[in-house]
Protein backbone atom coordinates (compact mmCIF):
# COMPACT_ATOMS: atom_id res chain seq x y z
CA UNK A 1 0.00 0.00 0.00
CA UNK A 2 2.93 2.30 1.21
CA UNK A 3 4.43 1.40 -2.35
CA UNK A 4 1.87 1.95 -4.31
CA UNK A 5 1.33 5.92 -2.30
CA UNK A 6 5.14 6.46 -3.06
CA UNK A 7 4.82 5.78 -6.77
CA UNK A 8 1.35 7.45 -7.53
CA UNK A 9 3.56 10.74 -5.39
CA UNK A 10 6.03 10.07 -8.18
CA UNK A 11 3.75 10.50 -10.68
CA UNK A 12 2.34 13.17 -9.86
CA UNK A 13 5.54 15.20 -9.04
CA UNK A 14 6.46 14.72 -12.35
CA UNK A 15 3.77 15.22 -14.26
CA UNK A 16 3.90 19.02 -11.92
CA UNK A 17 7.26 19.75 -12.78
CA UNK A 18 6.68 19.19 -16.83
CA UNK A 19 3.91 21.52 -16.31
CA UNK A 20 6.38 23.92 -14.32
CA UNK A 21 8.82 23.48 -17.76
CA UNK A 22 6.23 24.36 -19.74
CA UNK A 23 5.01 27.82 -17.71
CA UNK A 24 8.75 28.99 -17.05
CA UNK A 25 9.08 28.74 -21.38
CA UNK A 26 6.26 31.22 -21.86
CA UNK A 27 7.20 33.64 -19.65
CA UNK A 28 8.96 37.14 -21.42
CA UNK A 29 12.61 36.59 -22.05
CA UNK A 30 15.12 39.19 -20.17
CA UNK A 31 15.80 40.97 -23.43
CA UNK A 32 11.98 42.04 -24.34
CA UNK A 33 12.64 44.45 -20.62
CA UNK A 34 15.90 45.87 -22.56
CA UNK A 35 15.19 46.35 -26.09
CA UNK A 36 14.77 50.47 -25.50
CA UNK A 37 17.98 50.55 -23.58
CA UNK A 38 20.09 48.85 -25.72
CA UNK A 39 19.09 51.02 -29.02
CA UNK A 40 20.18 53.72 -26.64
CA UNK A 41 23.54 51.93 -25.83
CA UNK A 42 24.26 51.48 -29.42
CA UNK A 43 23.57 54.64 -30.50
CA UNK A 44 26.11 55.61 -28.07
CA UNK A 45 28.48 53.47 -28.90
CA UNK A 46 28.21 54.76 -32.58
CA UNK A 47 28.55 57.83 -31.44
CA UNK A 48 31.56 57.22 -29.94
CA UNK A 49 33.23 55.80 -32.44
CA UNK A 50 32.65 58.25 -34.71
CA UNK A 51 34.28 60.90 -32.33
CA UNK A 52 37.15 58.52 -31.92
CA UNK A 53 37.79 58.81 -35.39
CA UNK A 54 37.60 62.94 -35.14
CA UNK A 55 40.43 62.61 -32.23
CA UNK A 56 42.43 60.39 -34.58
CA UNK A 57 41.83 63.60 -37.31
CA UNK A 58 42.68 66.27 -34.56
CA UNK A 59 46.04 64.41 -32.35
CA UNK A 60 47.20 64.07 -36.46
CA UNK A 61 46.57 67.81 -36.96
CA UNK A 62 48.19 68.60 -34.01
CA UNK A 63 51.53 66.48 -34.66
CA UNK A 64 51.76 68.55 -37.81
CA UNK A 65 51.10 71.84 -36.04
CA UNK A 66 53.60 71.23 -33.76
CA UNK A 67 55.88 70.12 -35.46
CA UNK A 68 55.47 73.12 -38.34
CA UNK A 69 56.03 75.34 -34.81
CA UNK A 70 58.79 73.81 -34.13
CA UNK A 71 60.28 74.65 -37.86
CA UNK A 72 59.43 78.48 -37.18
CA UNK A 73 60.72 78.59 -33.98
CA UNK A 74 63.73 77.61 -35.72
CA UNK A 75 63.50 79.23 -38.15
CA UNK A 76 63.42 82.46 -36.04
CA UNK A 77 66.33 81.67 -33.90
CA UNK A 78 68.31 81.44 -36.92
CA UNK A 79 67.11 84.50 -38.39
CA UNK A 80 67.81 86.19 -34.73
CA UNK A 81 71.43 85.02 -35.06
CA UNK A 82 72.01 85.96 -38.53
CA UNK A 83 70.71 89.58 -37.76
CA UNK A 84 72.67 89.43 -34.70
CA UNK A 85 75.99 88.91 -36.68
CA UNK A 86 74.85 91.07 -39.45
CA UNK A 87 74.58 94.09 -37.12
CA UNK A 88 78.10 93.00 -35.77
CA UNK A 89 79.17 93.04 -38.98
CA UNK A 90 77.53 96.10 -39.73
CA UNK A 91 79.14 98.10 -36.87
CA UNK A 92 82.86 96.39 -38.05
CA UNK A 93 82.09 97.88 -41.37
CA UNK A 94 81.24 101.27 -40.53
CA UNK A 95 84.21 101.12 -38.08
CA UNK A 96 86.60 100.40 -40.56
CA UNK A 97 84.75 102.85 -43.20
CA UNK A 98 85.59 105.25 -40.71
CA UNK A 99 88.72 104.37 -40.06
CA UNK A 100 90.13 104.15 -43.40
CA UNK A 101 88.48 107.70 -44.58
CA UNK A 102 89.90 109.23 -41.59
CA UNK A 103 93.31 107.57 -42.37
CA UNK A 104 93.71 108.27 -46.47
CA UNK A 105 92.29 111.81 -45.53
CA UNK A 106 95.45 112.51 -42.81
CA UNK A 107 98.36 110.62 -44.59
CA UNK A 108 98.04 107.69 -42.58
CA UNK A 109 97.17 105.42 -45.56
CA UNK A 110 98.56 102.16 -46.31
CA UNK A 111 101.13 103.08 -49.09
CA UNK A 112 99.28 103.50 -51.53
CA UNK A 113 99.21 105.50 -54.63
CA UNK A 114 96.27 107.15 -53.89
CA UNK A 115 97.69 107.77 -49.97
CA UNK A 116 100.49 108.94 -51.23
CA UNK A 117 98.90 111.67 -53.49
CA UNK A 118 96.63 112.75 -50.36
CA UNK A 119 100.58 113.30 -48.49
CA UNK A 120 101.93 115.26 -51.01
CA UNK A 121 102.44 118.87 -50.23
CA UNK A 122 100.18 121.18 -49.70
CA UNK A 123 99.88 122.56 -52.70
CA UNK A 124 98.13 119.57 -53.54
CA UNK A 125 95.08 120.29 -51.22
CA UNK A 126 92.68 120.16 -53.81
CA UNK A 127 93.06 117.18 -54.73
CA UNK A 128 93.20 116.07 -51.03
CA UNK A 129 89.38 117.97 -51.31
CA UNK A 130 88.49 115.70 -54.11
CA UNK A 131 89.76 112.40 -52.28
CA UNK A 132 87.92 113.29 -49.32
CA UNK A 133 84.79 114.18 -51.14
CA UNK A 134 84.53 110.28 -52.90
CA UNK A 135 85.94 108.80 -49.81
CA UNK A 136 82.53 110.47 -47.85
CA UNK A 137 80.44 109.16 -50.84
CA UNK A 138 81.90 105.99 -50.67
CA UNK A 139 81.59 105.33 -46.83
CA UNK A 140 77.80 106.98 -47.28
CA UNK A 141 77.04 104.03 -50.17
CA UNK A 142 77.99 101.86 -47.93
CA UNK A 143 76.56 102.63 -44.87
CA UNK A 144 73.13 102.77 -46.75
CA UNK A 145 74.03 99.36 -47.89
CA UNK A 146 74.51 97.87 -44.91
CA UNK A 147 71.69 99.88 -43.02
CA UNK A 148 69.34 98.40 -46.50
CA UNK A 149 70.26 94.43 -45.13
CA UNK A 150 69.62 95.82 -41.41
CA UNK A 151 65.96 96.97 -42.49
CA UNK A 152 65.39 93.63 -44.45
CA UNK A 153 66.40 91.69 -42.14
CA UNK A 154 64.42 93.42 -39.48
CA UNK A 155 61.42 92.86 -42.17
CA UNK A 156 62.55 88.99 -42.55
CA UNK A 157 62.25 89.43 -38.10
CA UNK A 158 58.95 90.51 -37.97
CA UNK A 159 57.41 88.43 -40.79
CA UNK A 160 58.42 85.37 -39.29
CA UNK A 161 57.36 86.24 -35.64
CA UNK A 162 54.05 86.52 -37.04
CA UNK A 163 54.37 82.89 -38.75
CA UNK A 164 55.36 81.54 -35.38
CA UNK A 165 52.36 83.72 -33.18
CA UNK A 166 50.02 82.09 -36.25
CA UNK A 167 51.82 78.94 -35.86
CA UNK A 168 50.96 78.69 -32.04
CA UNK A 169 47.30 79.58 -32.25
CA UNK A 170 46.87 76.98 -34.72
CA UNK A 171 48.36 74.42 -32.25
CA UNK A 172 46.18 76.32 -29.07
CA UNK A 173 43.01 76.01 -30.97
CA UNK A 174 43.77 72.16 -32.04
CA UNK A 175 44.67 71.61 -28.18
CA UNK A 176 41.40 73.24 -27.14
CA UNK A 177 39.32 70.98 -29.52
CA UNK A 178 40.76 67.92 -28.48
CA UNK A 179 40.14 68.39 -25.11
CA UNK A 180 36.66 69.62 -25.86
CA UNK A 181 36.28 66.06 -27.74
CA UNK A 182 37.68 64.17 -25.59
CA UNK A 183 35.49 65.64 -22.53
CA UNK A 184 32.25 64.72 -24.87
CA UNK A 185 33.64 60.90 -25.62
CA UNK A 186 34.50 60.67 -21.71
CA UNK A 187 30.86 61.78 -21.09
CA UNK A 188 29.29 59.52 -23.67
CA UNK A 189 31.29 56.99 -21.94
CA UNK A 190 30.02 57.45 -18.55
CA UNK A 191 26.24 57.53 -20.24
CA UNK A 192 26.89 54.34 -21.80
CA UNK A 193 28.30 52.81 -18.81
CA UNK A 194 25.20 53.15 -17.03
CA UNK A 195 23.04 52.44 -19.67
CA UNK A 196 24.56 49.11 -19.67
CA UNK A 197 24.68 48.98 -15.97
CA UNK A 198 20.48 49.37 -16.51
CA UNK A 199 20.31 46.93 -18.77
CA UNK A 200 21.83 44.62 -16.67
CA UNK A 201 19.81 45.27 -14.51
CA UNK A 202 17.13 44.60 -16.05
CA UNK A 203 17.88 41.49 -17.05
CA UNK A 204 18.57 40.39 -13.40
CA UNK A 205 15.63 41.47 -12.52
CA UNK A 206 13.70 39.78 -15.29
CA UNK A 207 15.32 36.13 -14.59
CA UNK A 208 14.89 36.88 -10.97
CA UNK A 209 10.63 37.33 -11.74
CA UNK A 210 10.90 34.94 -14.14
CA UNK A 211 12.34 32.23 -11.53
CA UNK A 212 10.09 33.38 -8.80
CA UNK A 213 7.35 32.77 -11.32
CA UNK A 214 8.09 28.84 -12.24
CA UNK A 215 9.06 28.46 -8.20
CA UNK A 216 5.01 29.88 -7.19
CA UNK A 217 3.87 28.08 -10.54
CA UNK A 218 5.90 25.15 -8.73
CA UNK A 219 5.09 25.25 -5.00
CA UNK A 220 1.06 26.06 -6.01
CA UNK A 221 0.78 22.96 -8.38
CA UNK A 222 2.51 21.04 -5.26
CA UNK A 223 0.25 22.30 -2.48
CA UNK A 224 -1.81 19.61 -2.94
CA UNK A 225 0.29 17.06 -2.92
CA UNK A 226 2.33 18.61 0.01
CA UNK A 227 -1.10 19.14 1.81
CA UNK A 228 -1.21 15.02 2.36
CA UNK A 229 2.53 14.26 3.01
CA UNK A 230 4.79 17.24 4.82
CA UNK A 231 5.66 17.22 8.39
CA UNK A 232 6.09 13.52 9.48
CA UNK A 233 7.17 14.13 13.13
CA UNK A 234 9.70 11.71 15.32
CA UNK A 235 8.37 9.21 17.56
CA UNK A 236 10.42 10.80 20.40
CA UNK A 237 9.89 14.45 19.48
CA UNK A 238 6.04 13.81 19.13
CA UNK A 239 5.59 12.13 22.25
CA UNK A 240 7.59 14.78 24.45
CA UNK A 241 5.17 16.93 22.21
CA UNK A 242 2.42 15.63 23.72
CA UNK A 243 3.84 14.79 27.37
CA UNK A 244 4.48 18.36 27.85
CA UNK A 245 2.18 21.47 28.64
CA UNK A 246 2.89 22.89 25.03
CA UNK A 247 -0.51 21.71 23.49
CA UNK A 248 -2.35 23.61 26.08
CA UNK A 249 -0.60 26.83 26.42
CA UNK A 250 -1.43 30.23 25.00
CA UNK A 251 0.23 31.52 21.66
CA UNK A 252 -1.55 34.85 21.67
CA UNK A 253 -3.59 33.90 19.01
CA UNK A 254 -5.51 31.14 16.95
CA UNK A 255 -3.81 30.33 14.71
CA UNK A 256 -0.57 31.61 16.49
CA UNK A 257 1.63 33.83 15.35
CA UNK A 258 4.87 32.96 13.44
CA UNK A 259 6.85 33.35 17.13
CA UNK A 260 10.44 32.39 17.74
CA UNK A 261 8.82 30.13 20.49
CA UNK A 262 5.94 28.34 18.19
CA UNK A 263 8.93 27.57 15.67
CA UNK A 264 10.82 26.35 18.96
CA UNK A 265 8.18 24.14 19.79
CA UNK A 266 7.17 22.96 15.85
CA UNK A 267 11.74 21.90 15.63
CA UNK A 268 11.15 19.89 19.18
CA UNK A 269 8.13 18.32 17.94
CA UNK A 270 9.21 17.14 14.55
CA UNK A 271 12.83 16.35 14.94
CA UNK A 272 13.66 16.74 18.58
CA UNK A 273 15.63 19.92 17.69
CA UNK A 274 17.51 18.32 15.53
CA UNK A 275 18.83 19.91 12.04
CA UNK A 276 20.50 16.84 10.86
CA UNK A 277 17.51 14.32 11.63
CA UNK A 278 17.15 11.83 8.65
CA UNK A 279 15.97 8.75 9.47
CA UNK A 280 15.37 7.17 6.23
CA UNK A 281 11.28 7.95 6.47
CA UNK A 282 11.50 10.35 3.44
CA UNK A 283 11.78 13.96 5.54
CA UNK A 284 14.83 15.46 6.57
CA UNK A 285 16.02 18.21 9.05
CA UNK A 286 14.73 19.85 12.10
CA UNK A 287 11.15 21.13 10.63
CA UNK A 288 10.87 17.41 8.56
CA UNK A 289 10.42 18.67 5.34
CA UNK A 290 9.88 16.17 2.40
CA UNK A 291 12.27 16.43 -0.65
CA UNK A 292 9.49 17.72 -2.72
CA UNK A 293 8.52 20.74 -0.88
CA UNK A 294 12.21 21.72 -0.03
CA UNK A 295 13.05 21.39 -3.71
CA UNK A 296 9.68 22.87 -4.56
CA UNK A 297 10.38 25.99 -2.70
CA UNK A 298 13.54 26.45 -4.90
CA UNK A 299 16.16 25.34 -1.96
CA UNK A 300 18.96 22.74 -3.04
CA UNK A 301 19.97 19.70 -2.21
CA UNK A 302 18.60 17.53 1.27
CA UNK A 303 16.62 19.61 4.01
CA UNK A 304 18.89 17.61 6.77
CA UNK A 305 22.37 18.78 4.74
CA UNK A 306 21.49 22.71 4.90
CA UNK A 307 22.38 24.89 7.90
CA UNK A 308 20.03 25.58 10.17
CA UNK A 309 19.43 29.10 9.14
CA UNK A 310 17.96 28.10 5.68
CA UNK A 311 16.13 25.60 7.13
CA UNK A 312 14.06 28.57 9.55
CA UNK A 313 13.80 30.26 6.74
CA UNK A 314 12.13 27.56 4.65
CA UNK A 315 10.21 26.89 7.38
CA UNK A 316 9.11 30.59 8.06
CA UNK A 317 8.41 30.69 4.01
CA UNK A 318 6.36 27.89 3.94
CA UNK A 319 4.62 29.19 7.11
CA UNK A 320 3.92 32.22 5.62
CA UNK A 321 1.90 31.17 2.43
CA UNK A 322 0.46 27.85 3.83
CA UNK A 323 0.32 28.15 7.70
CA UNK A 324 0.61 25.42 10.08
CA UNK A 325 -1.53 22.72 8.59
CA UNK A 326 1.40 21.75 6.74
CA UNK A 327 2.77 20.22 10.04
CA UNK A 328 -0.64 18.81 10.82
CA UNK A 329 0.35 16.46 13.52
CA UNK A 330 2.53 18.14 15.42
CA UNK A 331 0.53 21.64 14.83
CA UNK A 332 -2.60 20.23 16.40
CA UNK A 333 -0.98 18.73 19.12
CA UNK A 334 0.40 22.12 20.27
CA UNK A 335 -2.54 24.36 19.19
CA UNK A 336 -0.44 26.17 16.87
CA UNK A 337 -3.28 25.70 13.98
Amino acid sequence: MRQARSIALLGSCILVLIGVVAIADTLPTPAAFATTLQDQAQAISAEITAQSVKVHVLATEQVAAKAHLAEVELEVALNRKEQASSAAQVASDRAILRKDAINAFVGAGSGSDLSSILNSAGSDLPLRQEYLSVATGDLSTAVSALQGAEEREMADQVQLRASLHSAQLAVDALEADSSKLAAEVANEQATLNSVNSQIAALVAQAQAQAQAKAQAAARAALAPVIQTVQGLPSPSGFAAAAGGAAGTSSWGGNPAPPSPAAFAALRQCESGDNYTDNTGNGYYGAYQFSLSTWQGMGYPGLPSNAPPAMQDQAARQLQAEDGWGQWPACSSELGLD
